[in-house]
This record gives C-alpha cells, sequence and structure tokens, in this order.
C-alpha cells in the first residue's frame, strides 16, 4: 500500500543552493510540513491540489530540476491553504482562483528564482527557457524586474509571438490548466462523492486536511480501487476520473509543446 506520510518542507530539497537560500528558508518556514506520498501518480496528475504530493526523488536527473518541482508544488500548497473558498462560489470565480495561483506560482518558479539564487541557471535546464530573454535585467531593482517579468508573461500568455516556440509554450500552458479547471468541474464518479463536481469536494475538504487521519480516511473515499475489493489509503488513485481525462491533455501538450524539440 502507498502510504501517506507528513515531511517538513525544508527537507524535500537536495541541492545546497535551495537549502541556503535564505527566499526557501523563510517560506518553508511559513508551511513548515506537508503530506507526501509515495505513490507514483499518473502524469501530469496535480496531486498537490489535494495535498497528495508525489515523492519525486530519483525522478529528475538534474537535482536542480528536482527542487524547482519541489518549490514550485510548495508555493501552490501554501496558497492553497490560503484558500478563501466560498460554496457561494461559481465554477467561473474557482477558475479565476485556481488560474491566478498558476500564474503567480510560475512567475517564481519559472521566471524570479534565477534572479534570487546566484548562478542558478546554468545548472538547471541544457536548452533555452522562456525567462533566458530577460536575464539581462539582473542587478536592477527586484521590484522592477519582477514588474516587467509579470507584464511579459501576460502578454505571452495572451498573444504569444508565433514564431518563438517559447512564448507558444506560456500560451499553451495557459490553454491547459484551463482545461484541467473544466475537467475538475465534473463529478467525481465513483464513492460517497460520486455526483458532486471534484473541485468541490476538494474545496470543502481543505480545513480539515491539517488532521492528517482524516486526510487519509478521505483520500481513500476519493480514491478508485485497482480492483473491486475494499482497500485503505492509496491502493487507488485519488480523482481517478479526472486523473484519466487530464493526462490525455497533457501528453498532448506535451506531443506538441514539451521541450524534447529544444532539445535537436
Amino acid at each position: 500500500m502507498n502510504m501517506i506520510e507528513i515531511v517538513l518542507a525544508r527537507n524535500l530539497f537536495e541541492t545546497q543552493e535551495f537549502l541556503n537560500s535564505p527566499y526557501v528558508a523563510k517560506f518553508c518556514a511559513t508551511m513548515r510540513r506537508v503530506w507526501l506520498t509515495n505513490a507514483v501518480l499518473p502524469p501530469g496528475h496535480f496531486g498537490s491540489y489535494f495535498e497528495c504530493t508525489s515523492r519525486r526523488s530519483g525522478v529528475y536527473a538534474n537535482p536542480y530540476i528536482h527542487d524547482l518541482y519541489i518549490l514550485h508544488e510548495l508555493l501552490h500548497i501554501h496558497e492553497f491553504r490560503q484558500s478563501g473558498y466560498s460554496p457561494a462560489w461559481s465554477w467561473l470565480d474557482w477558475a479565476l482562483y485556481i488560474n491566478t495561483i498558476e500564474f503567480e506560482v510560475a512567475i517564481m518558479t519559472d521566471c524570479m528564482i534565477y534572479f534570487i539564487i546566484p548562478g542558478l541557471r546554468e545548472k538547471t535546464f541544457s536548452h533555452e527557457i522562456w525567462v533566458d530573454e530577460y536575464l539581462g535585467l539582473l542587478g536592477k531593482p527586484i521590484q522592477y524586474i519582477t514588474a516587467r517579468i509579470r507584464e511579459e508573461r501576460f502578454k505571452a500568455y495572451n498573444n504569444p509571438d508565433p514564431r518563438n516556440i517559447l512564448a507558444q509554450q506560456i500560451r499553451a500552458y495557459a490553454e491547459q490548466n484551463m482545461k484541467w479547471c473544466q475537467i475538475w468541474a465534473k463529478p467525481v464518479g465513483y464513492g460517497p462523492y460520486a455526483e458532486k463536481p471534484a473541485f468541490r469536494v476538494v474545496e470543502e475538504h481543505r480545513p480539515r486536511i491539517a488532521f492528517l487521519q482524516h486526510h487519509i480516511r478521505w483520500l481513500a473515499d476519493v480514491s478508485e480501487p485497482k480492483s473491486g475489493t475494499p482497500f485503505v489509503g492509496l491502493d487507488g488513485i485519488p480523482f481517478a476520473r479526472q486523473a484519466e481525462k487530464f493526462q490525455k491533455v497533457f501528453e498532448e501538450n506535451k506531443k506538441w509543446f514539451g521541450n524534447e524539440v529544444l532539445l535537436a
């Protein structure tokens, strides 16, 4: 059975650059503990949304890319824990909230972290990435850099240069995020929440996530067993119908806008 465990956020990082970063240390002090699983979730299944983050040690050959992933997931968890969700929200309200969080988290982990941790860029991706065009801003006031990056990123979301695959990637990610939101508007499809929209199941449970045993029981309720037999914990996949639908979106997006083409 795949277990859920409590882990100190800081202990998830592997490189000294992240561990010694004042930004990372200050951030980890604000959230401290996360729920981690050794379960291998389907590609693209966003476990951090429902606080079931998949352990990724050994997945990435490059430990700096691993730490970027960890920071991205932790920032999401932190933002979700501050959720102001109300049952009165429409799906449109919720989707705007989700996409705003994704935009801001990506600003940090795809862009600003390279201005915060000296020398990080040459240790991560061997191919070009979107922020490379703006690394010449290094040395300017951080508030100016952040505002400029946010402005340029929003342009790429809305009107990417058709000649630039890096800008096209940003637009594709934005469209993928909206499709994710549409998929999570669908009912869970099984179990005690079978007829309820999946996103509402998560948001209504969120205030109780801090209670680990309650959270584990809830994860069992939203997991689809691999067989017809009773199960405990993560013998099944949480929100399996959402995982199945989004995996197709994720893999199609990766096919056309993944980084492989940049290595050609």
